[in-house]
Order: structure tokens, then sequence, then C-alpha cells
């Protein structure tokens, strides 16, 4: 099957989803029972589930034909439609929930075209919080749009461009700025939440950022795409292949580069147990100074 989606239309349903999980998000804060806790620990609220039921009705309407996989669809369900070998849309309808049902602002909706090799084609990452969304366009180019400013293409950092001072993204924004040591690379420490970790090499603001195993593959697919489109990738740190999306549910450790030779010259392939590792690492462009 050739697959061409218009993707202004998918941004508008990832725009929609966001209207509508931000009018709900005050009703979920104030109230504990619009939240429940999983078994896997993570939280799921109304939010999730009703901006799933959005998103999947628009998307089959789009593409008729065109299976759903999504975070708050049963396993088994997403499990069968992986092994088809088929496109496949690849949602998560509120990640990082537990920040949204606490009134925060780093949630976001993820939606990517996968096709049969497992890649990423196109993809919407946005920010409904922040009002910053990011997408693949139908020019083949990657691009961010903040507010009601005019949509900008984004484009990583030239490989020629890019340093050894090595930038490490906290997991939460309460952590001490601090020097540390990474194969021989000196460490500072900055704070991102989610996956804006990785917008920042595709905005080219950074250059690599490496994530531990454990992602699901509805986490990382739409800045997978994205980061192609804006002349990156992302890599899986086992075998140094591009990063593929209908294997399982769940992702091995990755790095999302401006170029991959980046994590290569680190000697980061071929590397496992990389739980042992410094989470979200970045390397940055010189400031010159």
């Amino acid at each position: 099957m050739t697959v061409k989606v218009e993707m202004k239309s998918v941004v508008a349903i990832a725009r929609e989803a966001a209207t509508l999980v931000l009018r709900l998000q005050d009703e979920i804060v104030r109230d504990p029972k619009r939240r429940h806790m999983k078994q896997d620990g993570s939280y799921v609220t109304d939010a999730d589930i009703r901006s799933l039921e959005f998103i999947a009705r628009k998307l089959r309407a789009l593409t008729p034909g065109i299976p759903v996989v999504a975070e708050e669809q049963p396993a088994d369900v997403n499990k069968t439609i992986l092994a088809t070998g088929e496109v496949f849309w690849l949602i998560d309808s509120l990640d990082n929930t537990s920040d949204y049902a606490m009134g925060g602002k780093s949630f976001s909706i993820n939606i990517a075209l996968i096709g049969k090799d497992g890649r990423a084609l196109q993809g919407v990452l946005i920010f409904p919080g922040l009002d910053e969304v990011y997408y693949t366009d139908d020019d083949g180019r990657a691009y961010k749009q903040e507010g009601k400013n005019t949509p900008q293409a984004i484009r990583v950092i030239p490989f020629h461009a890019v340093n050894e001072e090595i930038l490490k993204v906290a997991h939460h924004p309460r952590r001490a700025e601090g020097v540390n040591f990474f194969m021989g690379q000196k460490l500072r420490f900055i704070t991102s939440r989610g996956q804006r970790r990785a917008c920042l090499v595709a905005t080219g603001e950074v250059a690599l950022c490496v994530e531990n195993e454990g992602f699901y593959i509805w986490d990382t697919a739409p800045i997978a795409a994205i980061l192609k489109a804006a002349g990156g990738g992302v890599y899986n740190l086992e075998d140094g292949e591009m990063l593929t999306f209908n294997k399982g549910l769940r992702l091995p450790a990755y790095a999302a580069a401006a170029a991959k030779e980046i994590p290569d010259k680190m000697g980061l392939f071929g590397l496992h147990g990389v739980m042992t590792l410094p989470a979200d690492i970045m390397l940055r462009k010189s400031s010159g100074t």
C-alpha cells in the first residue's frame, strides 16, 4: 500500500485533542477519582481515554483501512496489529499523564504513521500546556510552531558544528546543576521533561539525547519521524540501526542524534545493559566561549 496522508489534517486532529485535554485538566487535578493507577504504576485519566477515542475516530475517517495502535488499547490488540507487517497509526493520547494529573504543562499528545518496515514515516508531537507543536509536513521537512506564530522549519546542528561539550538533561527540574564526567567528557545538567529532550535535537539546540531502555513505541515514534525530517535520526544503541516500531511494545535504549556519527564516535553502539549509563545525555554546539 502506498501511503500518502495530508499532514495538515493530522496536525488539526492533534490540536483538537489538545483542546479537549486542556479543558478537562482542572477537573482531573481537583478530583483524584478521575485518575487511576495502572498495573505498571503509571496514571490513566478520563482525558487519556477521551483523547484516544477522539483521535482514533478522526484518523479512521481520514485513512480508512489503516489500524490504530495505542497505549490505552489492550496489549493483545496492539501486538496483533504489529504482527501483520502493515502500515499503522501509533498514538499516545496523553503522554506524561502524571504531570498532567498534577496540573503540570509538560504532557504531550503523540501521533505517528508507521510504515511496513517499522520506521516512523510522519509524526506530530504537541505539548498543549506549552502551546508548542512539532510535526513533519507534506514537503518532507520538519516544523515547530509556538502559539499562533508562523510555523518555522527546524533543522539539526550540522555535524561539523558539533563540539565535545556534553550536557545532561535531568529527569526533574529540581535536580541541582553540577559537573560530572562520562567517557572523559564534561557534563553539565539542564532540565527538560518527556520527549522535549529529543525535540531539542530536532531544533538544533543540542546534538544528542540518550534515553535508557524502558520507553514504549508510542512515546518515541513521532520524534523519530520529526528528527529524520530535520536531518537527524533515532538509533538503537544495541546495533546502531535506525529505531523501528513494529518489533514489540517496549523500546531498547536509543540515541536521538543530529548525526549517526555522534553516538558512533562516543562508542555508544553495541552496548547492552544500558541502564548503567547516565540518562539523557546531550551534546551541544559550541557557544564560542
